[in-house]
């Protein structure tokens, strides 16, 4: 990896999108504004894109595996693994970007940089059928927001992870077992860290 890369990468809006128009690549719908003119220091050299920026954005642009998440504000990021580099292009503050490449082993780490931070409180485990989630006294008026996590192996999608966003923490929503032809699920508390291993699965059977 080159010096470019060894660091995080800000730019501003439209700027990834610019640069991959050049590499001849496609972002993940949602993760930039349209092209503009790439004014930030140092991201072109001679009006080329650098190697290493090149990989990182083919990367997260063409994985083998990618995880696409979403939050509360809109589409959050977009990683991706392919070989032995891992890179990511990820929303910022109000509207910056920020492009990255790292080991793939570092996945779960830089999943939850991406997952806003809310409460600390530790709600109780519910069990409960699918359809009642929405309808449930201790959730209906305290979710706030979602975050889905999309595992793909392009062009097919291995799987979703969702979690309801509340005012004390985030909570896991997870398919359980089916009862009579009812779906349960279970909701649990979770935290940012645990981000990675709630795609690890998906990511596992994409890989495999």
């Amino acid at each position: 990896m080159t010096a470019l890369l060894a660091r995080r990468l800000a730019l501003q809006p439209g700027e990834t999108a610019s640069l991959c128009a050049r590499l001849g690549l496609r972002l993940p719908p949602g993760i930039d504004r349209a092209p503009r003119p790439i004014s930030t220091a140092g991201v072109l050299m001679d009006g080329v894109v650098p190697p290493a920026l090149a990989a990182g954005l083919a990367v997260t642009c063409a994985p083998r595996v990618g995880v696409h998440v979403s939050t509360l504000g809109g589409v959050a990021a977009a990683f991706g693994i392919r070989g032995e580099l891992g890179a990511s292009v990820m929303r910022v503050g109000e509207d910056g970007r920020e492009v990255s490449a790292w080991s793939p082993l570092r996945l779960g780490e830089e999943l939850a940089r991406c997952v806003p931070p809310l409460g600390t409180g530790r709600a109780a485990e519910l069990h409960l059928p699918l359809a009642d989630v929405a309808r449930s006294p201790g959730l209906v008026d305290a979710v706030l927001g979602t975050l889905r996590a999309t595992v793909v192996a392009p062009p097919h999608v291995m799987g979703h992870v969702v979690w309801l966003a509340t005012a004390s923490g985030w909570l896991s929503l997870e398919p359980a077992e089916v009862r009579d032809g009812v779906r349960w699920a279970v909701v649990r508390p979770v935290a940012p860290a645990d981000l990675g291993a709630c795609v690890a699965p998906f990511v596992g059977a994409a890989l495999s």
